[in-house]
């Protein structure tokens, strides 16, 4: 059943379990022997069509043949059940609850093992009591428990027909009272459908059902041979159509998603109220500083990109003077002059605090980032600047149905940029990086050798690249977690690179960063954005992006917030945002 919701939509499931209670009716004809009067039969499919009627055949998509197939055989096979335990409660004099539990061990015996079998045969296949710890879930066990209790009565007491009636006069009183008191639109075709259930009902009733003698014969072992002999054949016809249709059982959610991985709160809340739905709902967004200057920086950031990125948390190094400005963000208070090393640590740090993501966008805090262009790119790929990165295309055409101009949209791949030791600026960041790569498990070594054999051959090297934006799916993780614990001590621009290029499966491309360095150059910010745009360029990501500005005492004293920045850029965003069109995000 659980298939069947996730193959078709409610109103199709619905409108052919419709048809579950004739099912039933027909299947203690065939297997039991039990014979209707004919009243019951025309009260039988007066009720499947008040039911048919009640369901929004609108809201029905069209699904293939074998969807159908599988619903037809699942609603067969419930029937099927109902009837037999029907039977075995008749005809067993023993305990009612004893008999529950007898029928209920088969179900975990075999949903047990089916899960064994899961759980060694699919990746990130959830534990056995995921979900089981929040209090709906428990109540929700507690009723379905109560539910087949009950309905345990029915089947001694009744029959499987009655159970079937009564449950479709439930749906009928449920739509009444879904109108009534929780404001569900009405029509007269519920109504209609309702008012048929209802006279079903008690027209199935007064015609009278069998005495309780008559449901506790033997059937007939004629009746039983024709009942399995359809039985069967409604099965043959049912795999026929599975076979010759193909139908792909549904892939597990992945491990981040929030039906299998309960996210913990970010320290840090959302700046705007929550938006679901959008580009970045599983995003986790780490922004980072590499000095203690939070202040205005941090403000500007979130009121500028909140819009857009509802999940945020930014780390850097412990701050002079602790205020509360920075009680939400994920502090490191690694004992060395040198900031610039300490990111690892958070990265993995956050990586491992918070698993329940599809992916992590690290992002320095003077780093400009365009929403509009990011939501194009594929959250299970990595994104960077490596040189075999393929830059990601917009599907769509100018006014006169020419495809775009590539070449001028889009820079040219970033070149390799190799660090050794004899011709970088900073030679004494090499060795620390190559030991931590000698120093890495067999798996990560062998992946970063295939890597170096590509690009440099020869003596070994180490690659360096910006690091200000990078992008790591939650299918990267583990490969990621495991890298950078060695590469504590060596320099982030080396660093960060390698261990994502170590994470690349062989044959596998990133995505590329449209990526604008200019670094130290403040006096184009904003202004350089809007060139490019005005070129008709792209741009991904800009850095160095600066919220703030020195002030009178230049720049070794007190900086403060550009005027009018946050709103600057805020409205930039909005009319990016519009010549990208707000649903199918297409330049106008």
């Amino acid at each position: 059943m659980f298939l069947v919701y996730r193959l078709a939509d409610p109103g199709t499931v619905q409108l052919v379990k419709s048809s579950s209670t004739i099912i039933t009716a027909s299947t203690c004809f065939l297997f039991l022997g039990r014979s209707l009067r004919e009243m019951q039969w025309y009260a039988l499919v007066l009720q499947t069509f008040g039911l048919l009627v009640t369901q929004t055949i609108g809201s029905a998509a069209v699904q293939p043949a074998s969807t159908y197939a599988l619903l037809v055989g699942v609603t067969t096979i419930s029937a099927t059940a109902g009837v037999a335990n029907d039977f075995l409660c008749k005809h067993f004099d023993t305990s009612l609850h004893a008999e529950n539990m007898v029928l209920y061990t088969f179900g975990v015996g075999l949903n047990f093992l089916i899960y064994i079998i899961r759980k060694f045969s699919i990746p990130g296949e959830p534990s056995f009591f995921t979900g089981y710890g929040k209090l709906e879930a428990i109540l929700l066990i507690f009723l379905n428990a109560t539910v087949g209790v009950v309905i345990t009565f029915v089947y001694k007491y009744a029959d499987a027909i009655v159970k079937g009636i009564a449950t479709s006069t439930t749906t009928a009183i449920l739509i009444c009272v879904s109108v009534l008191f929780f404001g569900m639109p009405w029509s007269p075709s519920a109504v209609v459908g309702c008012l048929s259930i209802f006279l079903a009902s008690w027209a199935y009733i007064r015609a009278g059902m069998k005495p309780a003698s008559d449901a506790k014969k033997a059937p007939p072992p004629k009746r039983i041979k024709a009942g399995i002999a359809v039985w069967l054949l409604l099965l043959v016809v049912v795999a026929i159509i599975l076979a010759s249709s193909g139908i792909d059982s549904p892939e597990p959610e992945p491990a981040w998603h929030p039906s299998v991985c309960e996210r913990k709160p970010l320290p840090t809340k959302r700046y705007y109220p929550a938006k679901p739905g959008g580009a970045f709902e599983d995003v986790l967004v780490v922004v980072f500083w590499n000095q203690n200057v939070y202040d205005h920086n941090r403000d500007a950031f979130e009121a500028v990109y909140g819009e857009f990125f509802p999940n945020m948390i930014f780390v850097g190094p412990v701050p002079r003077d602790y205020t509360s400005q920075t009680a939400d963000h994920m502090l490191d208070i690694w004992p060395i002059s040198s900031t610039t090393y300490y990111t690892h640590r958070k990265l993995h740090a956050v990586m491992t605090e918070f698993p329940c993501y599809r992916g992590y966008l690290w992002a320095g805090f003077d780093t400009f980032l365009n929403p509009h262009r990011l939501a194009l790119f594929d959250q299970d790929r990595l994104w960077n600047t490596l040189p075999e990165a393929e830059p990601v295309l917009p599907e769509t055409y100018d006014n006169e149905g020419k495809v775009w101009n590539t070449v001028t949209r889009f820079g040219p791949p970033f070149p390799l940029d190799e660090a050794h030791r004899d011709d970088w600026h900073w030679p004494w960041a090499f060795k620390p990086c190559l030991d931590a790569v000698n120093a890495s498990a067999t798996n990560v070594k062998e992946r970063w050798q295939r890597y170096h054999e590509k690009h440099f051959p020869g003596a070994p090297r180490l690659l360096r690249a910006m690091t200000d934006v990078t992008y790591i799916p939650h299918t990267k993780r583990d490969l990621v977690l495991e890298a950078t614990p060695l590469f504590v001590d060596c320099f982030l621009e080396i660093g960060l690179p390698t261990f994502t290029a170590i994470a690349l499966d062989e044959g596998e491309t990133p995505e590329r960063l449209e990526f604008h360095n200019v670094l130290y150059n403040r006096a184009v910010n904003e202004t350089l954005i809007q060139q490019v745009w005005d070129k008709g360029g792209e741009i991904d990501a800009m850095h160095q992006f600066n919220w703030r500005e020195p002030g009178p005492s230049g720049e070794r004293g007190p900086w403060h917030l550009r005027e009018g920045i946050v709103d600057k850029m805020r409205q930039i965003l909005r009319e990016e945002g519009e010549r990208w069109g707000v649903e199918s995000r297409r330049r106008r």
